[in-house]
């Protein structure tokens, strides 16, 4: 028998389906702050990318949209459970309002203390 399991209050990494080939993939971080039946209610950062691009870059350094990485700010975000390809939870609290840099091996992260995984340039999905 399933029980219900609540994300309220909860940090997540969650990751969109797409419908359609070329369509930009688009990660969500943040705090869920409500659900319904239909969606799930975050406050969270967004980061939407195709294919990730780098010129050999430095741990640390900060990401740019030249590498393809469009990222908003922090704002309340509806996110419909269908389009929902998974939702990872993160198990303590972070800062998602910081920057995205990167780190080893081609992956981004959120320059915070636990450094959330973003993406990485070899999450291509197309």
């Amino acid at each position: 028998m399933m029980h219900h399991y609540s994300f309220f209050q909860k940090y997540v990494r969650v990751r969109m389906r797409r419908f359609f080939d070329g369509q930009f993939k688009h990660i969500y971080i943040g705090k869920v702050i409500s659900e319904t039946p239909h969606c799930l209610i975050l406050f969270a950062r967004s980061f939407h990318f195709r294919k990730i691009t780098s010129c050999r870059p430095t741990p640390g350094q900060r990401v740019n949209e030249s590498s393809g990485l469009n990222i908003e700010d922090v704002c309340e975000r509806a996110i419909p459970w269908a389009s929902i390809e998974f939702a990872q939870i993160i198990e303590e609290p972070i800062n998602y309002e910081g920057s995205a840099v990167w780190a080893d091996c081609g992956k981004i992260v959120l320059d915070n203390k636990q450094k959330t995984f973003i993406t990485s340039t070899h999450d291509h999905g197309e």
